[in-house]
């Protein structure tokens, strides 16, 4: 039970990240969200490049979250005793 609610909370977490990069960016293309961020870069920094930063990283960062879940790394590998205990 402990497996599904946290895989459950993992898959919440990445689809939100998704959703993010998305959202902004318009692809989930890795090589064309550089050449969006690329462009960004070179506008002058104004509020609304500030906040597409920030939904940046945060989709980045709900994105890491989602596979540290998954794969069970230090500060989120609570579940991984109970899953293989039996």
């Amino acid at each position: 039970v402990k497996y599904f609610i946290t895989g459950a909370v993992s898959t919440s977490f990445m689809l939100f990240g998704v959703s993010l990069l998305y959202g902004i960016t318009g692809t989930l293309n890795f090589v064309e969200i550089k050449h969006i961020l690329f462009c960004l870069s070179s506008f002058s920094s104004s509020l609304d490049s500030s906040i597409v930063y920030l939904t940046l990283n945060l989709g980045f960062l709900f994105l890491l979250i989602s596979f540290f879940f998954k794969l069970g790394i230090s500060p989120l590998h609570f579940w991984l005793p109970d899953v293989y205990e039996g």
